[in-house]
């Protein structure tokens, strides 16, 4: 009696544990995934902000050429060393870029339908890519013209610029990220179309607009009121956009070409299936004689000639018998 009164309490025991909250077990595996690719990215901006204490001057000459011998100062006493942290984080961030962008990807990979490695890799390839030209034309480009405008069109001989180095800094990091992320708008339109199919023709629509916000961007950044350097800042803007539209077109020709071929191979493969099954030459015996069924295909309405059956061979018997009773 013990031993079955103890049988319901395990059995009771069994059913419960399999009872745990598995609703939410999909928000906790990506929540510790999240805090896993954070992990890796913290570790590589102090891996590569350390390597940036040790290539400072490079980085600081490389930084103040833009200004042209422009004299900075520092109003506190530890700015000096703040400037230092700056260029370390500046240098942890910039090293950090490919590192970041690949791991935003894999998070990201749940959303994607049919994503592979693959398609991973070449984002974010492409996304450091695109990153370097923007960061290239904002320092070469961009930043030049703006300096040559804020720093001489407002001085005069009781007016000097007296520029603080943490304002210069945030200045010029400033310009750069911000055409590091505007040389990423192809990249973001891929993106969206992998997740939802984007029509090109739509895209093109909306050009107006992007025109307009170019050059309103134009302005922003150089406020000068001439014609060259506004064009200078907004046809980057829109040639990217036009590369971005370029690329969803191109990708998704790409995939309707493929999956037209895979059909065309399936129906290929399926004609051939029933060509062979009709044109098979098949022996006539005294079994099939009396069997009147033939096999058919339901699935080709445009065949139904064939299912035309022959009359049985007693039947053509008995009617050439009454021919003959008829002619005799």
């Amino acid at each position: 009696m013990k031993m079955k009164n103890q049988k319901p309490k395990n059995n009771q025991k069994t059913n419960l544990t399999p009872k745990s909250p598995t609703a939410t077990q999909p928000f906790i595996v990506h929540v510790r995934e999240l805090r896993q690719r954070l992990i890796y990215i913290v570790l590589a901006l102090v891996v590569f902000g350390a390597l940036g204490y040790f290539i400072q001057e490079q980085v600081i000459n490389l930084l103040l050429r833009p200004a042209q011998g422009q004299q900075f100062i520092y109003t506190t006493p530890g700015g000096g060393f703040n400037f230092l942290v700056s260029i370390c984080v500046y240098v942890g961030i910039a090293g950090s870029v490919p590192l970041i962008m690949y791991h935003l990807f894999r998070f990201l990979e749940p959303l994607i339908p049919d994503t592979s490695h693959r398609f991973i890799t070449r984002c974010g390839f492409l996304s450091v890519l695109l990153a370097v030209l923007g960061a290239c034309f904002g320092y070469f480009v961009g930043l030049p013209a703006a300096l040559a405008f804020l720093l001489n069109q407002f001085q005069t001989t009781q007016i000097q610029p007296l520029l603080t180095i943490q304002e210069y800094i945030s200045f010029v990091m400033i310009y750069i990220i911000g055409f590091a992320l505007l040389f990423q708008i192809p990249l973001i339109l891929l993106f969206i179309n992998r997740i939802t199919r984007l029509r090109p023709r739509k895209l093109f629509g909306y050009q107006r607009f992007v025109i307009a916000g170019a050059f309103a961007a134009a302005a922003i950044i150089t406020p000068s009121g001439d014609a060259v350097n506004q064009l200078i800042m907004a046809v980057p803007i829109i040639a990217m956009y036009q590369f971005g539209v370029a690329g969803v077109w191109f990708y998704n020709y790409r995939s309707n070409y493929d999956a037209i071929t895979a059909r065309r191979a399936e129906d290929a493969v399926i004609q051939n299936t029933r060509q062979s099954q009709y044109q098979a030459p098949q022996p006539l015996t005294a079994g099939r004689a009396t069997n009147t069924s033939r096999p058919t295909s339901p699935a080709s309405p445009s065949k139904r000639w064939l299912d035309v059956q022959p009359p049985p061979v007693r039947l053509r018997a008995s009617y050439f018998e009454d021919i003959r009773r008829v002619a005799g």
